[in-house]
């Protein structure tokens, strides 16, 4: 077909005799060249000027030409007609592009070139210019601190948390150390859910880009779809951050690149190896010539979020054991390069499996720790950020001229404030919550305050519900997990203040009762469960509350208790107080029954607290048949409390005839007989 187009192209009107007279020669540069393959050296600079001189038509394309790459003759098969653009290839490094229309024209030296004609032309670069396949697929793009998908990841507003800014950055530079703070190659920076880690290792990364400090980072998210498998891209992330720096030589581009293409599976090797061959090696010229310095150059790796590094198991159950293969490979790193001027920040909610892997004695010799505490005055930040966030609403929301101009007022403000903890999740979800431009923003907040019912569709802090309902499914023994937090976020007796002898009933609104600081101490007497085993059970709550040496617990999250008494909200999670006040009391009962502990007296657990949770206890034949056999007035010598009133036996017998016990006036008049048949008054009580 193409030659039959060349005949009729090169055709010409006959003079004489058609059958006669020959055709002239034409000379070589005809258009039957361009249907040949090209031999020995022909190449695109030697070709015909027919061939060639015309514009480019709307097919034609040109693909990256390099004018040190076209002047070579075209190998095997290839010709002019048969050259494909390229497809899905990568182009790292310095090409030669330029936007053509009809022609171009360019090149080089003695590389000179004109092309025109209905032709696309391939130019393959060199192989250090191209990412290998392995590498480019390897990556996990959303994890970059500048990714499409972090395109709405938390920052830190203007003005807030200066100070742990100024010490992050400050350990960063060894030219200005912060004497509170080690000069160590790794940082843990570590707190609870929602403390704004993320948002002030995100501010982080973008300083440290604008002053050249950054050498590559990684934010591990569990709700990036795009990231299930993060683990196994997690040094091919880092490495084609490096190779796309352009503050660095080729040379270290080119020595990835041999890497990856030499050993196609080195992502499946250990993660200790591919730091070795994709970071250490490709750098080592750069630090041994001091390129690269703790003072100069790109020497920083964030890591964020490495409690989210989590993996699935076959039975659906979460695992973490892939945050210690890292922390392993970092450190063995370190160790067997204790030279290279890298820092690494780390940071995640402070796990178990992480807290220990610090505590071992090689990573807890070259790292240093900072805590997002309230020694940084969280508060303060918090205020500030709701003050600009509801101004921002009230300047910008479509039904902006109906908000008064003072609304929220400073107590609504200072409400937000104390319920926030310290953590900036809380607030956060406010705002989200309350400037959506579909509702009014005073409703919203009505909503969030609870002075107004929401419906199915109003869940306001949908995404902290996610947070909390994640770290609980840790847990390996729910149950009883549950039951120390309900130990913890329930009033556990009356207040000191009342009348032990009011027959109001506890359930009835007017009665105030109080909670009471339940440590490990008297968990172990109530729950019958060790310290030590308490402390394994809640080892995978580190993120929500904090264990102290004296026994005591701290939550970190005041708005955990909205949570866990919420059911539509916790689901399976959900603290039911009338079952927990069951369990407390029938704990409490067997205790009194059995022989006491000699150290008794000082864990304040006596009959006023029994009584409580009897009122607030759900319906139980099992707690009915217990208290059935307990005597009360035998416990009360037993216990060797000192001088106990008749009023808290009376008071403790009344609270069966208030409880929702299906036996409950049975039960009251039998243990009411007991009491007065015994004991004539108080006096005799004293004796």
């Amino acid at each position: 077909m193409l030659q039959a187009i060349g005949d009729r192209l090169t055709k010409r009107k006959p003079t004489g005799d058609a059958h006669n007279e020959k055709p002239a020669k034409r000379p070589n540069t005809t258009i039957p060249v361009k249907n040949r393959l090209l031999q020995g050296e022909d190449t695109i600079m030697n070709m015909a000027p027919p061939v060639t001189n015309r514009p480019l038509q709307s097919e034609d394309t040109i693909m990256n030409l390099d004018p040190l790459v076209t002047n070579r003759p075209l190998q095997g098969e290839d010709t002019i007609m048969n050259l494909a653009p390229p497809h899905s290839t990568t182009f790292v490094g310095d090409t030669f592009n330029g936007g053509v229309s009809h022609s171009a024209v360019g090149g080089t030296g003695n590389s000179n070139y004109m092309l025109s004609g209905n032709a696309q032309i391939h130019v393959t670069p060199p192989a250090s210019l191209i990412v290998p396949r392995q590498l480019e697929q390897a990556v996990n793009y959303a994890a970059f601190h500048d990714s499409e998908a972090r395109c709405n990841a938390p920052r830190c507003l203007a003005d807030t948390r200066v100070a742990v800014l100024n010490k992050l950055m400050k350990w960063t530079d060894s030219s200005d150390p912060d004497p509170h703070v080690t000069n160590a190659a790794i940082m843990w920076f570590y707190g609870p859910a929602g403390s704004g880690k993320t948002a002030i290792a995100q501010t982080l990364a973008q300083k440290l880009v604008q002053s050249n400090l950054l050498l590559a980072d990684y934010f591990f998210s569990k709700q990036v779809a795009s990231m299930q498998d993060q683990y196994a891209g997690f040094v091919a992330t880092l490495a084609y951050q490096i190779v796309a720096n352009k503050s660095f030589p080729s040379s270290v581009r080119s020595h990835i690149y041999t890497v990856v293409n030499r050993d196609p599976l080195i992502f499946t090797r250990t993660l200790e190896v591919q730091l070795k061959s994709l970071i250490v090696e490709p750098l080592q010229p750069l630090f041994n010539s001091g390129y690269i310095s703790k003072r100069a150059r790109p020497h920083v790796v964030i890591i964020d979020g490495l409690d989210e590094c989590i993996t699935i198991d076959r039975r659906n159950n979460w695992k973490t054991d892939k945050q210690v293969i890292i922390l392993d490979a970092i450190a063995s790193t370190f160790e067997n390069h204790p030279n290279i001027p890298l820092l690494f920040l780390i940071t995640s909610r402070p796990q178990y499996d992480i807290k220990n892997q610090f505590e071992l004695p090689l990573l807890d010799r070259i790292s240093t720790r900072l805590v997002l505490d309230g020694t940084f005055h969280p508060d303060k930040d918090i205020k500030r950020f709701l003050l600009h966030e509801f101004k921002n609403i009230r300047k910008t929301h479509p039904l902006k001229r109906e908000l008064p101009h003072k609304w929220p007022s400073k107590e609504i403000i200072k409400g937000l404030v104390q319920t926030s903890s310290g953590q900036f999740i809380y607030p956060s979800m406010v705002i989200k919550f309350v400037k959506s431009t579909r509702h009014h923003p005073q409703e919203r907040l009505s909503i969030i305050q609870k002075l107004r019912p929401s419906s199915a569709r109003e869940r306001p802090f949908e995404e902290l519900d996610a947070i909390y309902s994640h770290i609980l499914s840790c847990v390996k023994n729910l149950p009883k997990v549950l039951a120390i937090l309900a130990s913890q976020i329930l009033p556990m007796r009356r207040p000191s203040s009342a009348s032990p002898s009011s027959s109001a009933s506890a359930s009835s609104p007017e009665r105030v009762v109080e909670k009471t600081q339940i440590t490990l101490h008297h968990l172990e007497k109530i729950l019958c469960m060790s310290q030590a085993r308490i402390r394994v059970l809640l080892c995978d709550l580190g993120s929500l509350l904090k264990l102290h040496k004296d026994g005591s617990i701290y939550l970190y999250h005041a708005s955990l208790q909205d949570f866990l008494l919420d059911q539509e909200r916790a689901k399976q999670y959900y603290i039911h107080p009338p079952y927990y006040h069951g369990l407390f009391a029938l704990c409490l009962v067997r205790l009194f029954e059995g022989p006491l502990p000699p150290d008794f007296p000082s864990l304040n657990l006596d009959l006023p607290m029994l009584a409580f949770h009897i009122e607030q206890a759900m319906a139980s034949s099992i707690l009915e048949n217990e208290i059935s056999q307990f005597d009360p007035l035998q416990f009360c010598i037993n216990s060797r409390l000192g001088p106990t009133t008749f009023h808290e036996i009376k008071a403790y017998v009344r609270s069966i005839q208030n409880s929702k016990l299906s036996r409950a006036a049975q039960l009251y008049a039998d243990r009411w007989d007991l009491v007065t048949n015994s004991w004539a008054s108080e006096e005799q009580m004293r004796i």
